[in-house]
């Protein structure tokens, strides 16, 4: 009985060898996600893919001298690079020496670099902003309440008399650049640390995955079960 006990200790620590390795190291490395800077986006349009991740960039694209720039809902782009600034995006305009861009959480200013410089809250605005515009050096914005004109400091806003405004416009995208934007916004929408931890339960491969990974944790109980009953037995 000993002997055919060992016998299947042996087999069942071999079958459950590359499990419990692959469980082991990839708790390892989760365990120190933070040390390995796993929280950063993977930037792989192949993991996107297996993932089934898309992304979708609206034609309406707002031109700009530093570039054009691009909603992608979850990032915003200008000139194909990614600023700090969630989609949607309702209006842009050059106001230099800055970048102005309104969107749902309020009004924000870039550099032609894509560096923002300030946030002023959509409760400071005087509504919705649904376009934005320039006159006098001075940047306007309409709303469903009217048209308004900001102060130099954009501390405060009053109605916008008569007078030409240049008024911000949009233009279409070429289907080649969104394609691109596209991809890297899905790249960009998964972490290193999803994927190992998707690797360490085994769903990064599906139902099948995650029955390899009950099978390594249920090799480990019958490992020491059948160690106890063999410690007993000698």
């Amino acid at each position: 009985m000993r002997r055919h006990l060992s016998r299947w200790h042996r087999r069942v620590g071999l079958v459950s060898l590359f499990l419990l390795g692959w469980l082991a190291i990839t708790g390892i490395v989760l365990n120190h996600a933070e040390d390995l800077n796993l929280h950063k986006p993977t930037g792989s349009a192949r993991i996107a893919k297996w993932y089934g991740l898309q992304a979708v960039c609206h034609s309406r694209a707002w031109p700009t001298a530093a570039g054009l720039i691009v909603d992608c809902g979850s990032a915003v782009y200008l000139n194909g690079h990614a600023i700090d600034l969630r989609g949607p995006v309702r209006s842009a305009i050059d106001w230099p020496p800055f970048i102005a861009v309104a969107g749902t959480t309020g009004l924000t200013l870039f550099t032609e670099h894509g560096e923002r410089v300030e946030h002023i809250a959509a409760e400071l605005l005087p509504g919705r902003v649904q376009r934005l515009g320039t006159r006098d050096d001075k940047l306007a914005a309409a709303t469903a309440a009217g048209q308004f004109q900001s102060a130099a400091a954009l501390d405060s806003w009053q109605s916008l008399g008569d007078g030409a405004t240049a008024w911000a416009q949009t233009t279409a995208a070429q289907p080649e650049l969104l394609a691109d934007l596209a991809q890297m916004t899905a790249a960009n929408s998964l972490s290193w640390t999803r994927v190992v931890q998707d690797l360490h339960s085994g769903r990064i491969i599906g139902g099948f995955g995650r029955a390899l990974a009950d099978l390594g944790a249920l090799s480990i109980l019958i490992l020491a079960l059948l160690g106890l009953v063999l410690t007993r037995k000698r």
